[in-house]
């Protein structure tokens, strides 16, 4: 029943009906019941206090017929049952009934006074019903149910004039349920209902067109933009590709720099124990001693050279696998790495270790940042010393931070980085070298493996006399190998 407007409708009317209108009902005929009796009884009081003084001058001058006559009459006119009149000493002068009261009897008692003397000469008694009474209450009651059939049929009309409405109204909420369940227009007709109910109906009708047509423009949208987003995406990803095939490309040039700088004083040492062993074999003064001395620093040298050539094999290890892995002997192989480059360079570099930290990663690509990183500290040094002949190059490597993050800062003495080009390092293609010598996307690879693999956090900023990254990462725990 609530769930319809006509429901609603007829629970209020017959809610306002019976906790209204019948207890009105009921309190009004209460209230006008006791109005009448109060009427009914002031109305007899005035007949007989009007007529007592006229029954004691008959009585005083012993009138006994005038009496009889005029309350003959009172009683024959009004609707009085019985009347009786006795003088001062209780003796009856006048008693008759009229008939016995169906109804509840009504009392008036009054006291007759003599007119010259004021002493109490009679008493009169008079008994009268509620006949009267009775029909003027049936006449309110008459009166209150014609006001409550009228209210009822003031509601059956309003109901029959809003049942249409009601009913169309109901007709367009079922069209807009089914309308969101099936996404299908449902015209709605209401010929001949009033004015708002067509308004209604009408804007209801061009809502669902209208949601129609905006649904299946979004889904056109929807398709072109998912096919654009493919489209991005792919071109995302092969730039990365190229951007990552031109690092390896940049990184391997750079480890083969570093083997040739690692190989060069073995190559010497080499060269010089075979030009000695070929010119004393050639003088005759070569003794057996002094060849197995020698041939065993050619051999000591050819280890070294073939353990560089492990140590890098094991640095450009292409495992991608994200794993945990110990910081600090990782940023020493960088360091080894590195360290025939420093050495010819004047580059001086120390590794302060204040903590201990395992990260979470690909640990080829971590060392990738890091190498990058020092590759650029130590071109900004080189490049110092060609301009302003810098004689001692300074890299400092600080391993920093809390049980929950980890900071790694590198810092450099190789002037900084210009002001103005300090928010753009980071970008692709991004460079401040030439286009022989630099590619300007190491920064922008350290940064996405930072902070989009290893969900850290990479910053640059100019310190005294050189640059300053510091590379924030989350630690997982202490770790107990060095």
């Amino acid at each position: 029943m609530f769930k319809t407007l006509i429901g609603k409708f007829t629970f209020l009317f017959w809610l306002v009906f019976f906790s209204i209108i019948i207890p009105v009902y009921i309190i009004s005929f209460s209230y006008f019941k006791e109005i009448l009796i109060k009427e009914e009884g002031q109305k007899i009081t005035f007949l007989f206090r009007g007529i007592e003084p006229l029954l004691a001058f008959h009585i005083s001058f012993e009138q006994k017929n005038n009496v009889k006559f005029l309350l003959n009459k009172i009683l024959k006119q009004y609707d009085i049952a019985e009347i009786r009149l006795k003088d001062a000493d209780g003796k009856i002068i006048y008693e008759k009934k009229k008939k016995i009261l169906p109804q509840q009897a009504f009392y008036y008692e009054g006291v007759i006074t003599d007119p010259f003397n004021n002493k109490s000469i009679a008493s009169i008694k008079a008994e009268y019903s509620n006949k009267n009474l009775k029909k003027l209450s049936v006449n309110i009651l008459y009166m209150l149910g014609l006001t409550l059939l009228l209210t009822l049929g003031i509601f059956l009309i309003s109901l029959f004039l809003l049942r249409r409405d009601l009913h169309l109204l109901n007709v367009i909420s079922k069209a807009f349920l089914k309308y969101s369940h099936t996404k299908e227009p449902v015209d709605v007709k209401v010929d001949n209902a009033t004015q708002e109910i067509q308004i209604i109906a009408k804007t209801s009708n061009e809502m669902m067109y209208t949601i129609t047509d905006y649904l299946h423009q979004l889904q056109l949208f929807n398709k072109e933009l998912k096919e654009k987003v493919q489209e991005e995406v792919a071109k995302q990803h092969q730039q990365e590709k190229l951007m990552l095939h031109q690092s390896r490309q940049a990184a391997m040039g750079e480890m083969i720099e570093s083997i040739a700088h690692q190989w060069r004083q073995p190559l010497n040492n080499i060269g010089l124990a075979s030009s000695d062993l070929l010119i004393k074999y050639d003088l005759d003064t070569l003794h057996a001693q002094e060849f197995h001395k020698r041939m065993e620093e050619i051999s000591h040298n050819i280890q070294y050279m073939s353990d560089t050539i492990d140590d890098f094999r094991n640095f450009l290890n292409p495992s991608r696998k994200n794993s945990y892995f110990n910081s600090v002997p990782l940023l020493k192989d960088v360091i080894k790495i590195l360290d025939a480059q420093f050495r010819n360079n004047a580059i001086c570099c120390n590794f302060d270790v204040q903590t201990k930290a395992l990260f979470y990663g690909v640990e080829n690509e971590f060392k990738q940042v890091v190498l990058i990183i020092l590759n650029n500290a130590k071109d900004a040094i080189r490049s110092r010393q060609e301009r302003n002949g810098l004689t001692d190059g300074m890299i400092s490597m600080v391993l920093k931070g809390t049980d929950k993050d980890t900071v790694l800062e590198i810092c450099d003495n190789g002037g900084g980085i210009p002001p103005k080009i300090i928010a753009n390092i980071f970008e692709p293609y991004f460079t401040t070298k030439s286009k022989i010598s630099g590619t300007g996307i190491g920064l922008h690879i350290a940064k996405n493996i930072i902070e989009s693999r290893m969900k850290g956090l990479i910053m640059a900023e100019n310190r005294d006399d050189g640059s300053c990254f510091t590379i924030k990462l989350k630690n997982y725990k202490e770790s107990e190998e060095w």
